[in-house]
């Protein structure tokens, strides 16, 4: 039994393939990024060869019990002189795509003391949980399991800098992509929650890993798109398990931020019928803010359509609506502070900036946002994001306004009546998001909350870069930090705020 030691530099070093200094207690390049260095423990591995040199009954076991998720991914790489004894071939196949779906478990989900959370109460937003129980049902669908495996081996490719993994999980993709589309020929398919997860799997990829670059925004809107018309199929009646409750929610949350882009009314679609069911606290509050969210787009619309010929009727109108929206969401956030007995958010030191603010002297992010668990950060998030977006449309259109009127008294009036004119009101709005983002990108959570996260950070930085605010300057240093998880978000964010057809904040 021969021991071999592995590179002397430490684990995100290692697992990155990075150069390391060596430094101690923590390497150079971890404290540049921002990371906690993870330290120089230099694991073994002991090979077990056959007495008779047969290379078909090697096998690899590494002696160290606690592993870190990088290690843990890095140990699926196929190797291609091992062999799995002399087993069936359907069997080792089997094998291998639970080795892949555990990575799925490890990457994706939420962990607290290095395990992952299985269950979602009180930690995952009921709209993001599907993924979760999408992978644990993914065996009894080769649809979704495809969509599994192919999140699964591109993360692992991303990590391992694997060209042949990555072409893997692409081919996985692509069948996945297939088998969606010969499912949907089909009839009586409306009501299989494997086939609305498996499209829901297929806008996730977007977001996660991506295809190809400037196509992911308006590949990810298609597939919410056509989920949500597979909703409306389905009825109120579609959502009786507890999985179809959870798709339906995550469905809903991508229909929001698609109509959000192109101004698109959704205050009636087929999502409210929900409200009439019975829930547990958390989701129904979940419902309640989608509920005031999905009236938001239409009236963005009717803001951004007034015009120096109608400034005598429609602000009035349009006025009245923000009032009313602007209300149900303070009633909202009362409710749920009510009911909650406890602090929603908190701020308290930034770590990123503790380790890099000497380095960076003009982030002024010295503050981040804490959270209970993801599910309340989700839905203060998109509370601020909602009034966000509509005191930012509202100053944007008044300045306009006022560039093309010669009577500027109604402009006025109405921009006095909603303070739409108070732009520290939009920066106070970002700057909250923006000190939310590090706690997203923890690598405990997971990264099933980056998918809550894009919508939001798209907004805030549309807002400071139309205020060219050098706070911008705070999103530069997280894509960083994502970078070194090898995570490719920032793609699908530029990809979302390019071009009118998908642009959140239009300036």
């Amino acid at each position: 039994m021969v021991g071999v030691p592995t590179s002397k530099g430490c684990q995100n070093c290692r697992s990155r393939k990075k150069g390391c200094d060596l430094a101690r207690p923590a390497c150079g390049r971890c404290l540049k990024l921002g990371l906690t260095c993870s330290g120089y423990r230099r694991d073994v591995l002991f090979v077990q060869l056959d007495p008779s040199g047969d290379s078909s009954a090697a096998k690899t076991e590494n002696v160290q019990k606690q592993t870190s998720r990088a290690d843990v991914e890095l140990a699926l790489v196929p190797r291609p002189d091992s062999h799995i004894f002399d087993l069936p071939h359907a069997l080792i196949q089997l094998a291998s795509q639970q080795q892949y779906k555990a990575l799925f478990w490890d990457a994706y989900i939420p962990q607290r003391s290095g395990a992952p959370t299985l269950t979602s109460g009180g930690l995952l937003p009921p709209s993001v949980s599907w993924l979760q129980t999408a992978c644990g049902e993914s065996d009894g669908s080769a649809t979704t399991s495809n969509g599994v495996l192919a999140l699964s081996i591109a993360r692992l490719a991303r990590i391992s800098r694997s060209r042949d993994l990555l072409e893997t999980a692409t081919r996985l993709h692509g069948f996945a992509i297939q088998q969606v589309r010969q499912r949907l020929a089909q009839h009586h398919v409306a009501h299989d929650d494997s086939l609305l997860a498996s499209i829901m799997l297929l806008a996730s990829y977007e977001v996660y890993e991506g295809g190809s670059e400037g196509q992911r925004a308006s590949t990810w809107i298609s597939h919410v798109r056509g989920a949500t018309e597979m909703v409306a199929l389905r009825g109120v009646l579609g959502a009786s398990s507890t999985f179809a409750m959870k798709l339906y929610l995550g469905a809903w949350y991508n229909e929001l931020v698609d109509a959000i882009t192109v101004r698109r009314d959704i205050s009636s679609g087929p999502f409210f019928s929900l409200a009439t069911l019975d829930f547990d606290q958390q989701t129904a509050d979940e419902i309640e803010l989608y509920e005031v969210m999905s009236h938001l787009p239409a009236i963005l619309a009717a803001i951004e359509s007034i015009e120096v010929q109608n400034l005598h009727t429609t602000p009035i109108q349009v006025a009245a609506r923000c009032i009313t929206f602007s209300d149900r969401l303070a009633t909202w956030q009362g409710k749920v502070q009510a009911h909650r007995r406890e602090r929603l958010c908190w701020t308290e030191s930034s770590q990123l900036y503790e380790q890099v603010g000497g380095t960076f002297p003009d982030y002024t992010f010295h503050e981040s946002m804490g959270f209970a668990d993801l599910s309340t950060a989700h839905l203060q998030l998109l509370y601020w994001t909602g009034l966000l977006l509509l005191k930012s449309v509202l100053f944007v259109t008044c300045q306009s306004l006022r560039k093309v009127a010669s009577n500027t008294e109604v402009i006025n009036a109405f921009a006095s009546v909603l303070k739409a004119d108070d732009s520290s009101t939009c920066h106070e709005l970002a700057w909250k998001i923006a000190q939310s983002v590090e706690y997203f990108t923890q690598a405990e959570n997971g990264l099933m909350g980056l998918q809550l996260l894009a919508f939001p950070m798209t907004v805030a930085q549309g807002c400071l870069r139309h205020m060219q605010s050098k706070d911008l300057a705070w999103f530069d240093l997280i894509y960083q930090r994502l970078e070194t998880r090898d995570i490719r978000l920032q793609g699908f964010l530029d990809d979302m705020s390019a071009g009118r057809r998908s642009r959140i904040v239009r300036t």
